[in-house]
């Protein structure tokens, strides 16, 4: 019997845009329009980024920094990330990597600690805490994994795998039949074509 599904991939590198200040006379409505623009889409993809949509938040990144060179200085110096502002954001995504490649290397126990690690930098990110619970299952801490895919979908209420594995959990682990058969059929809800189905349906008291 599966006890998971497969662990979301979350190794995309992060592009972190530092905004160059330069001088050009404009018109101080044009100025204004885009600095509000280049800010708007900065701050979409730091809110991307702490969900962990790496590839929409380079794309809101690099929105910002096409406005910066067609118009010129839309940040103020005190605005601008400066170089530990980047090194950060490479040091957080570095945190992800190395949790996935633990994963990949069967070593639960630094697999667990860098995956606690991404979601304290990133408490939205939904894929993150299907993974923790991914690997407190291979480490036997039950209640723990359960605890982890429950805050999976509050975040994502969509994941069906996360009900599928808490299904798991409280069936098989926390002897918990009737919370068990509650998540198999929201599973089932949200996938009633998967190549599980049936299978699932029998589990259901």
């Amino acid at each position: 019997m599966r006890i998971s599904k497969t662990l979301c991939g979350i190794g995309a590198a992060v592009l972190c845009v530092v905004f160059a200040v330069a001088a050009g006379a404009q018109n101080p409505g044009d100025k204004e329009n885009s600095s509000d623009n280049a800010r708007r889409y900065y701050q979409e993809g730091k809110d991307l980024m702490s969900r962990g949509d790496y590839a929409g938040a380079n794309e809101a990144y690099k929105k910002a920094q096409q406005i910066l060179e067609n118009n010129k200085s839309a940040f103020s110096p005190s605005a601008v990330p400066g170089p530990a502002v980047v090194k950060e954001n490479k040091k957080n995504s570095r945190i992800i990597e190395t949790a996935a490649e633990y994963d990949a290397q069967g070593n639960v126990k630094e697999a667990l600690s860098y995956y606690l690690k991404a979601v304290a930098l990133f408490p939205k990110n939904a894929n993150l805490y299907y993974n923790l619970g991914v690997e407190y299952i291979k480490n036997g801490q039950f209640k723990e994994a359960a605890q982890a895919f429950l805050t999976s979908i509050q975040l994502n209420p969509k994941d069906k795998d996360a009900y599928y594995n808490l299904g798991i959990v409280y069936d098989q682990y926390l002897n918990d039949k009737q919370k068990a058969s509650d998540f198999y059929r929201m599973y089932l809800n949200l996938a009633p074509d998967s190549e599980d189905a049936s299978t699932v349906k029998n589990w259901i008291q």
